[in-house]
């Protein structure tokens, strides 16, 4: 029944973060709990740092222009992607994904003016390993060969690769195919199993994936508005129904704009080598890097059609990032080409005014960022703000309703959990039957949890149910029923709740006769969680020593 997936295997530096924050708190103590959360925001906040040092090394890798390598990391970090990354704790991952593939691209473009065998060794390896480690941090990655390869062939067509070269570029690419071949067959047979349409909560059963591929470029342009306007929407958290989601009308511009783009890039690298501009040349590299880093994550490719959100942006904005400053260089060189040469004392200012036409945006992005992390602090408000985007943000509602559950408001809850399963009945049900439970409502919990048992693929989720369950059962006084739940669980030592599951399971198994099972019970939670008050309280409560 349990959802099996391979998190473990392929986002180890994750799990290293979380587990050691995770060993160093306590959830009988609150003060630790609260400690833990703060290191690692700040573990998140460190890696989007790490990340912005990547992407400065890549540019000016790229570029050999330090100024505009700090301004294209500055703009990553203050854009809604990288400030994203660095308040959200659960994208610390993305965050080093986005460094390994920032410095796996600099010892890849090193290896191709290696000369000694040594280096070629040392940067051939290095390039390969760091690849390895982004895959290993999070999926989207795989898409630096495509980036990497768009920038061979721009060095190419300026005449600036030697064939030498180029074959030292196409044994990384060789190479780094390898190691996306491996990592796929890695995944494929520890259990990992596609979050696209017709797996994901987040689209109807019968949505198909040519549906979902026909809104990409919409979700394209929606992201791509962050980057040009500091309250571009992030469509996330929302449950897209065709024909419901978006207009028809909103799909084909999407889709004008996308041919628009990808026009502009050919474009302008065919005149930054017919005019000698390296500047246009960057601002095509950085469109074709942000295009090819959409790929894999934004429903461009049918086969997989996945839910969106603003981890999407991590990967594409390396290069989205790199064509912004570029532009902004370059408007600030026409800015020069325009004054007199006696009139070039002005140009700071000029080149002042032109650079913040651009930074201005990113500059109200950090306090547009400051509002959203302050309100993320009050799940419930946020959840009402972001409601109100568009229609149809049926998992939005359900994180709503689940935040008024914790808030012990189960009353304000229902109607919208009711609101929100009519709309989309497919979605989970479990704070649905948590909120049923709280209103001692236990009948019609233990129904919502056994259609939550059928339908949920979510470890943590199923966990939840089974634990939900086995609580409504014993109010019932249907004790053996709730036993027999927990015992299918109990086993599970990486539930959130394990520690209040077997304290449960130990007082439901006594109240049930079940002496026996109570006592085993007891003897694994005094392995696991020793000199645990909890525990202890339990065994008193079921009269065992």
């Amino acid at each position: 029944m349990a959802y099996k997936d391979s998190i473990a295997y392929y986002r180890p530096l994750k799990n290293l973060t979380f587990g050691l924050i995770a060993s160093a708190s306590d959830p009988a103590k609150p003060e630790t709990v609260q400690a833990a959360l703060t290191a690692a925001r700040t573990f998140g906040f460190l890696y989007s740092i790490v990340a912005a040092f990547g992407i400065f090394a890549l540019v000016q890798r790229v570029s050999r222009d330090e100024w505009l390598a700090l301004t294209c990391a500055g703009f990553w970090l203050l854009s809604a992607a990288g400030t994203s990354s660095a308040v959200w704790v659960s994208a610390q991952n993305i965050a080093m994904a986005v460094a390994f593939g920032c410095f796996a691209f600099v010892y890849a473009d090193k290896f191709l003016m290696a000369e000694t065998t040594g280096r070629k060794i040392r940067y051939g390896v290095g390039g390969v390993l760091l690849f390895a480690a982004g895959l290993l941090c999070y999926d989207s990655i795989v898409a630096l060969p495509g980036m990497f390869a768009a920038y061979l062939a721009l060095r190419w067509l300026q005449k600036d690769l030697s064939s030498e070269a180029a074959n030292k570029g196409a044994a990384m690419l060789g190479l780094w195919v390898s190691v996306v071949v491996g990592w796929l067959f890695l995944r494929h047979h520890t259990g990992a199993i596609s979050d696209g349409a017709g797996h994901s909560v987040l689209f109807s059963p019968d949505t198909s994936r040519m549906q979902v591929f026909s809104a990409s470029a919409w979700f394209f342009w929606r992201h791509s508005l962050m980057w040009f306007w500091p309250f571009g929407t992030l469509e996330i958290g929302g449950s897209y129904i065709p024909g419901k989601s978006v207009s028809t009308a909103s799909l084909i511009w999407g889709w004008v704009f996308l041919a628009a783009y990808l026009v502009s890039i050919p474009a302008l690298a065919w005149i930054g080598i017919r005019k000698s501009c390296k500047l246009s040349g960057l601002i095509a590299l950085g469109l074709a890097m942000g295009i090819i880093g959409a790929f894999p994550s934004g429903n461009f490719v049918p086969l997989y059609a996945g839910p969106l959100g603003d981890y999407y942006t991590l990967v594409p904005s390396i290069g989205w990032s790199l064509a912004l400053a570029a532009g902004s260089f370059l408007l600030g060189r026409k800015t020069l080409e325009l004054l007199e040469p006696d009139s070039r004392k002005v140009f700071p200012i000029l080149a002042a005014a032109g650079l913040l036409i651009i930074a201005v945006n990113r500059i109200a992005g950090v306090f547009t960022m400051s509002l959203v992390s302050a309100r993320s602090q009050q799940p419930v408000d946020m959840a009402l703000a972001s409601i109100a985007v568009r229609p149809l943000m049926v998992m939005n509602q359900i994180n709503l309703a689940d935040g008024l559950v914790a808030q012990d408001k189960p009353g304000q809850a229902l109607p919208i959990f009711e609101d929100a399963l009519q709309t989309a009945p497919w979605i989970s049900r479990v704070g649905y039957a948590q909120a049923l439970s709280r209103m001692e409502r236990y009948e019609e919990a233990v129904t919502q949890y056994d259609i939550a048992l059928e339908k949920e693929k979510e470890t943590e989720r199923l966990l939840t149910a089974n634990y939900g369950k086995a609580v409504a059962l014993r109010k019932l006084g249907r004790r053996q029923e709730a036993v027999q739940v927990i015992q299918r669980v109990i086993h599970n030592t990486t539930y959130r709740h394990h520690l209040q599951m077997v304290a449960f399971g130990i007082v439901v198994a006594q109240e049930a006769d079940d002496d026996e099972t109570a006592r085993r019970w007891l003897a694994k939670a005094r392995d696991i969680y020793p000199d645990n008050p909890l525990i202890d309280q339990a065994a008193a409560a079921a009269n065992l020593r």
